[in-house]
């Protein structure tokens, strides 16, 4: 008897440890410095795919969306768990922070936008942004302004002040849905474009860092540039497949998209005539970012990521471990972190010091 009560101890107490590894980031401490292929930790950090990612503007904190209807934050450097934040009632779409590092903001599949504390993870506003979910939001760079795109029977992209949170402009563009959005540089600047799966209408919405063109994408294979100030469709762009992700270059020069034909294409802003397809993969690409200094653009290529350099278009490296596709991307504000979602319900964070 003594004995099986020492065996249930030694039970409960293996699965403690277990549940406890669950949250706890995986490190790779000290690696190969040249092994791109070894992150610096993994977290096993949702219940469900994470759906997107946002460093902080002092690159202190890594925030994650995920289908399990939660937020988290975490502390960058280490991947340990900081915040949960909950009250969705449906998947986190996605999430941002506020230009001023202060708030989190997430969109969510019930339609709401909830403003978060980041220090305390206090819910401190929320409010019904679209008819159906939230796909997708993001600030501009001074934090007067919010965007949010709608998923559903909804499919319209919103414009809220953010000192009353009061909506300001509605472009219904496309038919359909809004899967992915995230904010520009620049005071009115929009961008969006976050991994995730359509079932009609936006899919994606960038913003040009000098706030003055909106695009956004969708299934309806068309890409639409609009002017910022005015909400005036100026021009568009066909696509042989409908359009998962779009991101403007940090300058704002170029403007890279990624359709269902698995092509990233690269455009010239000033022209928009000379286009260059990147990359022709021959898995599903759901994730594109460029780094800060405009030097590397990030792919997600099924469950790898693959750095470009943009000057040649030749692959400047590869980051493989996942084991689903990966379905965001995003560089520290100093470039020299990536953070990578998954399907596999993980994150990895790596060093590129390696590449530079």
């Amino acid at each position: 008897m003594e004995r099986a009560g020492k065996n249930l101890i030694g039970v409960t107490i293996a699965l403690a440890v277990s549940a406890l590894a669950l949250t706890l980031p995986v490190p790779f401490g000290g690696g190969e410095q040249g092994n791109l292929s070894r992150p610096v930790y993994v977290i096993n950090a949702h219940d469900d795919w994470v759906k997107a990612l946002a460093f902080s503007p002092d690159g202190q904190l890594l925030a994650s969306a995920g289908q399990d209807r939660r937020a988290k934050l975490w502390e960058a450097s280490t991947g340990r768990l900081l915040l949960t934040l909950e009250g969705h009632n449906g998947p986190v779409n996605d999430i941002a922070f506020s230009p001023d590092g202060t708030g989190i903001t997430t969109g969510g599949g019930d339609g709401l936008v909830k403003v978060w504390d980041a220090v305390t993870g206090h819910e401190v506003h929320s409010f019904k942004a679209q008819s159906d979910a939230v796909a997708a939001l993001a600030f501009t760079a001074d934090g007067r302004i919010l965007a949010t795109g709608g998923e559903g029977t909804d499919g319209t992209i919103k414009v809220w002040g953010t000192d009353k949170w009061v909506e300001l402009r509605s472009l219904p563009g496309h038919k359909g849905t809004t899967i992915g959005l995230r904010l520009g540089e620049e005071k009115g600047t929009v961008e969006v474009g976050k991994g995730g799966l359509a079932i009609g209408g936006v899919t994606t919405v960038a913003c040009s860092p000098d706030s003055t063109l909106l695009v956004s994408g969708r299934t309806d294979k068309m890409i639409r540039v609009w002017d910022v100030g005015t909400g005036r469709q100026t021009r568009t762009i066909k696509n042989p497949g409908w359009v998962r992700a779009v991101a403007f270059s940090p300058h704002g020069d170029r403007l890279a998209w990624v359709a269902t034909d698995e092509t990233v294409r690269l455009v010239d802003v000033a022209t928009w005539r000379k286009r260059t397809k990147l990359l022709k993969a021959n898995e599903s690409i759901w994730a594109i970012a460029f780094s800060p200094d405009g030097r590397l653009l990030a792919v997600g290529v099924g469950d790898k990521i693959r750095l470009l350099e943009l000057s040649s278009g030749e692959e400047a490296g590869r980051l493989s471990g996942h084991t689903h596709y990966v379905s965001d991307i995003a560089f520290s504000p100093d470039g020299r972190w990536l953070a990578s979602g998954s399907w596999d319900k993980t994150i990895r964070v790596w060093d590129l010091a390696a590449i530079k």
